[in-house]
């Protein structure tokens, strides 16, 4: 007789299996992990055969999300020096502007007829992501990374919120 771990829910022979992952000894079972550790693992299959296969072009949409920012960072630095094939991903983190070579990162902009550019006149010891920032708060550029943000708007309507709320508290 089997034990009813064994056996699925239509009475068949199976076997349950569990994933762990063990940190200076102390097993932690997977669905505790992190968001960032679950994607990881989840996108792992897909990043080891893009960095071992020339033929290889992987395309993930927000690959940051969940991921802590310097893990995220040392990832996409060793995949941009060693690996192989193509790695193809939108992010909204900043670190990876700072970790890639500015000829690898591609922006997209606010503007329907011009919607992606690469940044131009970045010297040696530029920071990407502080010239990114100062283009998008400054609106410097020719073409507009991002609309501006009118940071007294965002305080009013937070303002008018609070009264709404505050009103509904009575």
């Amino acid at each position: 007789m089997r034990d009813e771990e064994d056996v699925d829910e239509a009475g068949e022979a199976g076997a349950r299996v569990f994933l762990y992952s063990s940190r200076d000894g102390v097993r932690i079972p997977f669905w505790a992990e992190s968001e960032g550790i679950r994607r990881i693992v989840g996108i792992l299959s897909l990043l080891v055969r893009m960095f071992n296969e020339t033929d290889t072009c992987i395309a993930i949409d927000r690959i940051d999300s969940g991921i802590f920012e310097v893990l995220l960072g040392d990832i996409l630095r060793v995949l941009a020096q060693r690996g192989r094939g193509q790695l193809v991903f939108t992010a909204h983190n900043l670190r990876v502007l700072e970790v890639l070579d500015h000829k690898s990162i591609v922006f997209s902009t606010a503007d329907p007829d011009n919607r992606f550019v690469q940044v131009a006149n970045v010297r040696t010891g530029n920071n990407l992501r502080d010239m990114y920032i100062r283009s998008v708060s400054l609106d410097a550029e020719n073409t507009r990374l991002a609309q501006k943000v009118k940071t007294a708007h965002v305080a009013v309507a937070l303002s008018r919120a609070g009264r709404v709320a505050g009103d509904r508290d009575e």
